[in-house]
């Protein structure tokens, strides 16, 4: 299920580890700071073409940002 919470810390902890500032952000996916901001506080929720431009900024697997892990995924399948 998502967890728009868990995904917006994700999304900061990202962010920071690619030494990248909100506005920095913004700017190479074209929203506004404020709109990264409110995704990364879980009070906005997140699109797949947004999901799609941080997996490329990132370099992250999409399921990474979402929190979904390998049992989760393994588990679904059955």
């Amino acid at each position: 299920k998502y967890d728009k919470i868990e995904t917006g810390v994700n999304l900061r902890q990202l962010r920071i580890e690619n030494k990248l500032s909100p506005g920095e952000v913004s700017d190479i996916v074209d929203k506004s700071e404020s709109h990264i901001m409110q995704l990364e506080r879980g009070s906005r929720n997140l699109t797949v073409e947004m999901l799609c431009k941080f997996a490329d900024v990132y370099n992250a697997d999409p399921n990474t940002i979402l929190g979904i892990h390998q049992c989760q995924k393994n588990c679904m399948q059955n």
